[in-house]
């Protein structure tokens, strides 16, 4: 349950700007988008065996990640997936914080990130979160 705390928490900070980017982005709302950059995640299985299997998850995050390329024209290697048990903690964290996204994207690029999954069913709620 701490580790989809954590990787929420991860998705959150990287959709947060710094105030100096927020200040720059009002004094210029209209500036153009110059590139597009986006981490499609989809975790349909996990670790934990008392966590059910999701049958979409993966599939709806390959479908995303097939549409931004094919009709939101992204560029294929802007585009990062990872599904199941690629979507880890590591790779998520190097994607977001460390290696792939901010040695990539720029100040006037559109970043996306999208995440196809579930907390936890109220059945197995561990830690009494839901």
């Amino acid at each position: 349950m701490s580790r989809f705390v954590v990787i929420g928490c991860l998705l959150l900070l990287a959709t947060l700007s710094s105030p100096e980017s927020i200040a720059q982005q009002a004094k210029s709302p209209d500036r153009p988008i110059e590139d597009k950059w986006a981490l499609v995640i989809g975790v349909g299985k996990f670790a934990d065996p008392k966590i059910p299997t999701l049958r979409y998850s993966a599939k709806d995050a390959k479908d995303f990640a097939d549409f931004l390329v094919q009709k939101g024209h992204f560029a294929r290697d802007h585009v990062l997936l990872l599904c199941d048990e690629k979507a880890t903690y590591e790779n998520i964290k190097m994607a977001i914080g460390d290696r792939w996204l901010p040695q990539r994207a720029l100040s006037n690029d559109l970043v996306l990130i999208y995440a196809s999954t579930h907390g936890s069913p109220k059945e197995i709620d561990v830690g009494k979160d839901n």
